[in-house]
């Protein structure tokens, strides 16, 4: 067994089109070295019938009694495992899916080198097959605040930049909820300003399927939302590049 360990997280909601095929793709890797926390956030379809029919062993599967969305999903179920500092956390979506059996398998061969802290990048369109254009690699002149976004699916990252998060800037500053939309963002920008560039890695192999068929995607349905999260995001103050000994030991802020 790889010494790399894995947490998936999923979120999900009135995916059931779609969630078959997330979890099949889930249950046929060939990586084992893995578990993971799927949650439904209150479907009204039957998404969570179809998920504790085709749950995988490695995985836990939690029900809200509310909907809360899915980055307030996120901040509260990654803390709930026993998540070791070097543990490698990846999102996979609820109505996305990993590209074939061996994506965690690729992904592992990465975080073998000590090096490197969080991945991002590649993955195709469904239905059309065609290679997303968004993930392209990053220089140290890139700024992960303000420039092009470019840190797309398929995302990763250690357990101890993930802890180092501010709770805070991870909510609307006009609402004090947690942010609706542009999560990935969010999430990552931060992380991506602790960790430095050389630390992040872009993978050229595809590892990912984006579902752009679902009409509940927040780009179809939010898009001015959107926006307005984005922007504030944008415009937040950015994180101090960090040692991995004091991500470690937990010094969080900017």
């Amino acid at each position: 067994m790889s010494s790399v360990k894995f947490h998936i997280i999923t979120t999900v909601y009135n995916c059931e089109k779609y969630i078959s095929t997330c979890l099949k793709m889930l249950s046929l890797q060939t990586y084992d070295n893995w578990d993971g926390i799927i949650v439904d956030d209150v479907s009204a379809d039957r998404t969570a019938q179809i998920i504790r029919a085709r749950l995988p062993k490695k995985m836990t599967f939690v029900l809200n009694k509310k909907n809360v969305g899915s980055l307030a999903n996120q901040v509260k179920i990654i803390p709930l495992g026993i998540y070791a500092d070097e543990d490698v956390i990846v999102k996979v979506d609820g109505d996305d899916w990993l590209y074939n059996k061996d994506s965690l398998k690729i992904l592992a061969k990465y975080y073998e080198n000590p090096n490197v802290w969080m991945t991002y990048g590649s993955h195709v369109y469904f239905p059309s097959g065609e290679r997303g254009t968004t993930p392209v690699p990053v220089s140290k002149d890139y700024d992960f605040r303000r420039s092009r976004w470019v840190m797309s699916h398929l995302r990763s990252f250690k357990y101890f930049l993930f802890k180092n998060i501010l709770v805070e800037d991870l909510k609307s500053k006009e609402t004090n909820d947690f942010y609706a939309t542009s999560e990935d963002c969010a999430v990552m920008k931060p992380m991506a300003e602790m960790a430095g560039w050389e630390h992040i890695k872009y993978i050229d192999k595809i590892l990912y399927v984006y579902n752009r068929n679902n009409p509940l995607g927040d780009g179809k349905i939010h898009r001015s939302l959107m926006a307005k999260c984005g922007s504030e995001i944008y415009h937040s103050p950015r994180y101090k590049k960090r040692t991995k000994q004091e991500l470690i030991d937990g010094i969080k802020g900017r």
